[in-house]
């Protein structure tokens, strides 16, 4: 299948209206190798099929899973999870606001619940997805069992002086792990475009890798509902590509190496 800049601008208008969600202003590479992907996995044939999909709750549903960047790892960059810990310390003996404004898969996730018990911080946790599918795998609390020698090896680079096999369980015959039962209890999700929310005041923003689907109109607009959301001593922490993509003049950096900033006061 091929698709054309014209069919992209098509397709993106009408998935924009349809989802209230600004595709239009998504980076326009990332869009087409999206849009394949997630045509492959529906057996979308030609361009002209998207006003069918956007027609039939299933298929719309379907269309928003995969438009998601799926994960492959839980605490992919220790580094990340050892300095956030640092930055954090100072906060324990109080409840710590977290927002993770896009959830495309259970890794970042179940990293972060994990990371909380594991150093022995009390927080609340408010999670957005634009997929229910999403959210769904997520509360079912399964973890890919073929990611688990990985997901192993990267809390043990952690260095937080606990164990992985005190927050996972795996079945007898080794074919499923999933995260302890009550993981999750403070956490709250909404399926609704983080865009579309109303502002809220957090000690923490997670939001790692999604700014790059963004064209530059979209990731000010972004970026500017994340200043909005950040507490004035809060941190926000970013993919390492994204570094380029910061405003300095909203933001200055706590640790630039793992890309964690904080916000200009």
């Amino acid at each position: 299948m091929v698709l054309t800049i014209n069919d992209i601008r098509n397709i993106s208008a009408k998935m924009s209206e349809a989802l209230k969600i600004d595709y239009t202003n998504f980076n326009t590479s990332f869009l087409r190798r999206r849009l394949l992907y997630s045509f492959d996995k529906m057996l979308v044939h030609k361009a002209s099929e998207i006003d069918a999909v956007l027609a039939d709750k299933q298929k719309t549903d379907a269309l928003l899973y995969h438009m998601l960047v799926a994960g492959t790892e839980m605490f992919r960059d220790p580094g990340f999870w050892r300095s956030l810990n640092k930055q954090l310390s100072s906060r324990k003996g109080t409840q710590i606001r977290i927002w993770l404004p896009e959830l495309t898969n259970c890794y970042e996730l179940y990293s972060l619940v994990i990371f909380l018990e594991a150093n022995g911080y009390d927080a609340i946790i408010t999670v957005n997805s634009s997929s229910q599918k999403v959210i769904d795998e997520v509360k079912s609390l399964q973890i890919p069992i073929a990611t688990d020698e990985l997901n192993r090896s990267n809390f043990e680079r952690t260095e937080f002086n606990t164990n992985y096999s005190d927050y996972v369980e795996i079945n007898e015959e080794k074919t499923q792990t999933t995260l302890r039962y009550g993981m999750l209890n403070k956490v709250t999700f909404k399926n609704r475009w983080f865009m579309n929310e109303l502002p809220g005041k957090y000690d923490l923003i997670i939001m790692r890798n999604v700014l790059l689907a963004y064209n530059k109109p979209l990731h000010e607009r972004a970026v500017g509902v994340l200043v909005g959301s950040l507490d004035s001593k809060g941190l926000l922490a970013l993919g390492i590509k994204e570094l380029p993509l910061l405003k300095t003049t909203m933001f200055s950096a706590i640790d630039a190496t793992e890309s964690i900033y904080g916000r200009m006061n």
